[in-house]
């Protein structure tokens, strides 16, 4: 798959892309702590140290597999995108796993079954696939602005977080404060990665457009 953009603008929307992940990670856990909050569940901290330490890296792998795939040719981007979510997404999901348990283990916290990592991983993989592919396709399009990337990440997370959800609620007897942190994140994470994506985007083609320009003003003085 042929790259198109050039290294410098790309290698900027890339670090565009890292910062927001990280925040998006963030944003999120610090809404799950509300919730949690809300629940009257968070009084110990090291549990939620852990799950940003896992959020995070998660957020980061995965907006950044997907960007890769934006660096693709126009023609064979929603493909690229696509492969890069498929791949991403479970290679994210083990490495951020790995990441709570070593903060889980360095924090004292203890380790709880959780959901089979195969199921978690297969369903992660097919959702930022087909986000991959719709985010490429919205990219394309004059009206494929930041409300259309919000509803279509949106639209995934329900697709595919409903199912996630009705998972844990057959399989495990977590409590509800721990089921309502799963569905915000399996609705949230996914809204806010299209949008990092669309933001990230734009920057880059403003910065492309920025270098071209600037380049033809140096070769025209």
């Amino acid at each position: 798959m042929p790259f198109t953009t050039s290294g410098s603008p790309f290698a900027r929307k890339l670090l565009t892309v890292a910062w927001m992940s990280l925040l998006l990670g963030l944003v999120i856990e610090l809404s799950l702590v509300v919730i949690a909050a809300e629940f009257g569940t968070a009084d110990d901290p090291r549990p939620f140290i852990a799950d940003a330490a896992q959020r995070v890296s998660w957020s980061l792998l995965v907006c950044m597999g997907l960007t890769l795939g934006t660096a693709s040719a126009p023609a064979t981007r929603a493909a690229a995108m696509g492969i890069y979510g498929l791949l991403s997404a479970p290679l994210a999901f083990v490495i951020a796993r790995a990441v709570h348990r070593a903060a889980s283990l360095g924090l004292g916290v203890p380790l709880s079954p959780g959901l089979s990592p195969l199921v978690v991983a297969t369903i992660r993989a097919l959702e930022f696939a087909c986000l991959g592919v719709a985010a490429a396709w919205l990219a394309s399009k004059p009206w494929g602005g930041i409300r259309a990337h919000a509803l279509i990440g949106l639209t995934m997370g329900l697709l595919f977080g409903g199912p996630l959800l009705a998972y844990a609620m057959a399989t495990t007897t977590a409590s509800p404060v721990k089921l309502v942190g799963l569905a915000a994140n399996e609705v949230l994470y996914p809204v806010g990665c299209a949008i990092v994506l669309f933001v990230a985007g734009s920057l880059g083609a403003r910065m492309a457009e920025a270098d071209r320009l600037g380049a033809a003003a140096l070769a025209a003085g």
